[in-house]
């Protein structure tokens, strides 16, 4: 890789002995803040520090954390120097030299993962075991603390698994490394795996597919339009955020329309944010409770509208639930002892009341008690003090 062949097609003509022709490309490397921005996903090849600045390697650490892009390390370690901006955004902090030859085995995380998902009735570990191996594993010296690891690699000889595959967050974006060497022999299968021609093809368009999506902003739109949360209380004000990049903040005027449950219009005008140029945003008090329908209105960027839904709802638990559970008042009669009627039955209530009133009234029967030991103790101390009270008084 070097600065005149990046973006270059070469073109090869057999009738001509094998020459070959380049063919300079009208793309232009990323080399601002404001260019590299515009790109929802960034793939690193080798030796990448020989084709930009140390200045200009520090704007993917910007890309990831302000703009929430994603950067892709598709050949391992994509440095050839110490490069402690690149090596701070990696998963993974890589060994000294590559392994042997290598076939992936999913993790339990990566079973489940979009990525491998190589169309239906198709296993993914079952495909991963058939597909060819790579030619060579970059090796992996630890795996850092939030790197999820999708695909690990035996290392031939010791046996040791290697993170072939992994990503972790970084800022609002994504950065993933895929530390091997053969990935395009997936796109070159023998006639007995012929089955799985669509698999290289789908591996990379999932993938990029997978990590833009989980981006603040869509591909192809600099604008966000967002509430926090879909259901709000009644009186609780309601925020509207919009985020954009690459917009012109001086001629960017965006109008909200919020239609209310009654169909009543209200216009918003969102305000930008002192401190995040990036950023506009408008609050708006409901005072009705139902489904509101916000519109974003844009004249710069895209998309030109774009749509927000949320509920307003009161606090009682009462108004908002009034539809009968009969499971549960069911359950409720029985433990109480009572009945659950139809509406077929409803004209049998004021007997069925009656009923329960005679049965539930307390019954007073009389028992026996003198033949209580305490009882008849007490019995007998009292007639014992009343003859000696007698005999004292000389009536016996």
């Amino acid at each position: 890789i070097n600065k005149e062949k990046i973006f270059a097609v070469t073109q090869r003509d057999s009738n001509k002995d094998g020459a070959s022709e380049s063919v300079p490309s009208q793309v232009r490397l990323p080399k601002t803040k404001e260019e590299l921005f515009q790109y929802d996903c960034v793939i690193l090849g080798k030796d990448i520090d020989s084709v930009f600045s140390a200045e200009e390697l520090k704007l993917f650490k910007d890309y990831l954390e302000e703009r929430g892009g994603s950067l892709v390390y598709a050949r391992g370690k994509s440095y050839t120097f110490r490069n402690e901006v690149l090596a701070e955004l990696e998963p993974v902090v890589w060994g000294e030299g590559e392994a042997g030859e290598g076939r992936f085995q999913l993790t339990s995380a990566g079973s489940v993962n979009p990525i491998f998902e190589f169309g239906p009735n198709r296993n993914s570990d079952l495909v991963i075991r058939e597909l060819p191996e790579m030619v060579s594993v970059t090796r992996v010296k630890e795996e850092k603390s939030l790197a999820v690891i999708l695909a690990r690699t035996q290392e031939p000889g010791s046996g040791r698994e290697l993170a072939t595959i992994a990503y972790e967050r970084y800022g609002k974006g994504k950065v993933m490394s895929i530390g091997t060497a053969g990935l395009w022999r997936w796109s070159f299968m023998p006639r007995d795996l012929s089955e799985y021609d669509d698999v290289y093809a789908r591996f990379w368009g999932q993938m990029i597919r997978w990590l833009v999506y989980g981006s603040d902003f869509l591909p192809g739109q600099d604008i966000t339009f967002k509430t926090d949360k879909n259901s709000f209380s009644l009186g609780e004000p309601v925020p509207l955020v919009i985020q954009t990049k690459l917009v012109d903040r001086e001629s960017y005027h965006p109008r909200i329309e919020l239609t209310a449950p009654d169909g009543t219009i209200h216009e918003v005008v969102p305000t930008s944010d002192e401190y995040q140029p990036t950023l506009f945003s408008a609050r708006y008090l409901p005072d009705k409770e139902g489904e509101y329908t916000a519109v974003l209105h844009n004249n710069l960027g895209e998309p030109k509208e774009d749509t927000v839904r949320f509920t307003v709802y009161s606090d009682s638990v009462e108004q908002r639930f009034v539809s009968s559970n009969e499971d549960l008042m069911a359950q409720i009669s029985s433990i109480t002892g009572g009945e659950s009627l139809s509406m077929d039955e409803w004209n049998t209530l004021p007997q069925r009341a009656r009923d329960f009133t005679v049965a539930s009234a307390p019954k007073v029967e009389p028992e026996d008690i003198w033949d209580k030991l305490s009882i008849f103790s007490l019995l007998m101390g009292v007639l014992g003090f009343e003859w000696l009270l007698r005999r004292k008084g000389g009536l016996l």
